[in-house]
This record gives C-alpha cells, sequence and structure tokens, in this order.
C-alpha cells in the first residue's frame, strides 16, 4: 500500500471544520438548486441557518462545505437527493468523508499512511502521539505549506483523529480505535460512479487507493459491487482482471435519483 497523495503540500485547514456532519446534512437537505451556490451560502449565512452563536464559526463552515462539496456541480447535487432520503443517511455519510478525504490530501494521508497500515498489523489503537510523529516528519521532509509549530502539530493530530472519528473511521472519545467500516452497497455504488467519470476503466475503480481509507480490499470492493449488481443498481462484470462495470445513468445526480427512488 503506498500513500496516494504524498506529494501534495499539507495544510492545517482541518483544525477549522472537522468532520462538520449534522452541519453539511442540514446545509444540503435546505439546498435550492436554482439559485446557485453563492445564494445558497449567502442565505445560510444570513439567515443562520446552522444556528451559531458565532459569525467567524459559520463562514469557516461555509468555507469547508463550499471546498468539499460545491466544486464539482453534479456531484453536489446527487448529495442533495441523498439528504433528503432518510433511508440513505449512513449512504451520505460515506459518500461526505469520501469527498473530505479528496479534498484534503493531509486527511486522506493520515488514512492511507497511518490508520491502514495499524489496522492491516492487527492494531486498533491510534494515539495522538503517533500522528503527531508523523506529522513532524512530513514537515521535516518540507511537506507542510508553512512551518507548523509543536502546537499546533498536536492540535492538528488531535483535530485530524476528531473528524476520522465524526466520519466513522474510528471510534473512541478519548482513546481512538480503528473499527471496520459498514458500507453500504448504494454508498459502494455511487461511489464508484463518481471515480470511473475520472479514471473511465473498471479495474482502475476497483484497485483505486480511495478504498483502502474504508479499510476495503479490492476484494470487498468487488464483493460490494456484486451486492449493488444484485440489487440492480448496476451491472459488475469481471473476467480476470478485465472489469466492465455499467451503470443506469449518466450523471451523478441523476444516478443518485435511481438510487433514492429505489430505495424510498
Amino acid at each position: 500500500m503506498s500513500c496516494q497523495s504524498i506529494n501534495n503540500r499539507y495544510t492545517a485547514q482541518i483544525v477549522d471544520g472537522g468532520a462538520l456532519l449534522p452541519e453539511t446534512r442540514l446545509l444540503l437537505s435546505q439546498w435550492e438548486r436554482d439559485i446557485g451556490v453563492e445564494d445558497n451560502l449567502r442565505r445560510a449565512q444570513v439567515a443562520n441557518t446552522l444556528g451559531k452563536a458565532s459569525r467567524n464559526r459559520v463562514g469557516r463552515i461555509l468555507a469547508a462545505f463550499r471546498r468539499r462539496y460545491t466544486l464539482d456541480s453534479d456531484r453536489l447535487h446527487a448529495l442533495v437527493l441523498l439528504a433528503r432520503a432518510d433511508a440513505l443517511q449512513v449512504t451520505l455519510d460515506r459518500l461526505l468523508c469520501f469527498c473530505a478525504l479528496q479534498d484534503d490530501p493531509l486527511l486522506m494521508d493520515t488514512a492511507l499512511c497511518l490508520l491502514v497500515p495499524t489496522y492491516r498489523a492487527g492494531r486498533s489503537n491510534i494515539t495522538v502521539a503517533e500522528v503527531a510523529n508523523w506529522l513532524g516528519q512530513q514537515c521535516s521532509a518540507g511537506r507542510a505549506a508553512g512551518r507548523w509549530s509543536s502546537s499546533t502539530i498536536i492540535r492538528l493530530a488531535s483535530g485530524l483523529l476528531s473528524t476520522l472519528r465524526d466520519f466513522g473511521l474510528l471510534e473512541g472519545v478519548v482513546r481512538k480505535q480503528i473499527c471496520p467500516v459498514f458500507m453500504p452497497a448504494e454508498a459502494c455504488a455511487l461511489m464508484s460512479f463518481l471515480l470511473y467519470r475520472d479514471l473511465s476503466s473498471g479495474e482502475l475503480v476497483v484497485n483505486s487507493p480511495v478504498w483502502e481509507a474504508f479499510y476495503m480490499t479490492p476484494f470487498d470492493v468487488e464483493r460490494g459491487l456484486i451486492e449493488a449488481s444484485g440489487l440492480k443498481l448496476l451491472q459488475y462484470n469481471a473476467a480476470g482482471r478485465v472489469i466492465r462495470i455499467d451503470y443506469p445513468a449518466q450523471s451523478a445526480e441523476e444516478y443518485a435519483r435511481v438510487i433514492t427512488q429505489r430505495k424510498t
């Protein structure tokens, strides 16, 4: 296993947000497609939809939401549909984690370079000290966008673990432990669709490193896609290394609509 985004410059942006799952679900559930991204975000800030006492806090939440979820309008509209389907909350949470990991190379690499090897070694505990030590190594290697003080590194290590815990990749309040991740067939299907848009290859989709962040091997991915195929969410065929995946939709939004209609 290799770290996916190890050559990217790391930022400490995660400490300004975290997973923000309740806030993200609320923003998505109230999203109005017809008025555009900036108007939606402005409305949320002016009306204080999130119910936060600090305008600065609201601004940081909206900035994280914009960065993670609004740059791909098709994907955003798919998330909005999932947010309005009560039966698909776990699927939505997995997709939100997927988006956040892709947005933040440091969050992704904390999962790929620390959590996954720990999990594969048969250990369950991961400590702030371990993450802080790794962050210090990244700073020394010049991978951080700026110089981080020791206090910043500790705060960032704690924030990374808390974020990954809130996204369901860890559990525990004080002592963080790695826990298996339940990946619904609907989440596996939609995540594979998003990957396929960029990779245009069934083999590359199944072997994408992003699945490893959810502690999934290619065998686990294939099993999830076969389950999705059984639910008629896609067609999955494999002959050796030749893998073909066919979807009943051309866009993420259309595919999310197919999934929500079959779930309800």
